[in-house]
């Protein structure tokens, strides 16, 4: 009974891992302005985990930096409905709507 118990924290743990490697890639290439590298590897790790919050948060800043700012809100909508708790998520939401009006402000004028 408790090797199941286990086992199962070490699959969690693993596929946890996996991930945050694919977020330190992503973050990485973002850093270093390699932005189509992102996209390709944040499509690759949504493929696989896409029940990870922090995963969508990523390609939100992401899409933002590509000037995507719909995918953007897309992202971190998923973001937030996966990790409804999470301030970070809600706040850079947040900024982003802010961001849009004030664009769909200047557009008007």
């Amino acid at each position: 009974m408790h090797y199941k118990y286990f086992f199962s924290i070490l699959l969690i743990s693993t596929l946890s891992a996996n991930v945050d490697k694919y977020i330190s890639l992503i973050n990485k290439n973002l850093i270093n302005g390699r932005f189509q590298d992102a996209i390709i590897l944040f499509d690759k790790a949504v493929l696989e985990y896409d029940s990870n919050a922090e995963l969508y948060y990523v390609g939100a800043e992401l899409s933002i930096k590509m000037d995507d700012l719909d995918q953007a809100k897309k992202h971190f909508l998923q973001a937030i409905k996966l990790d409804a708790k999470n301030e970070k998520y809600r706040n850079r939401y947040q900024d982003l709507a802010e961001l849009n009006d004030a664009l769909t402000n200047v557009r008007k004028t």
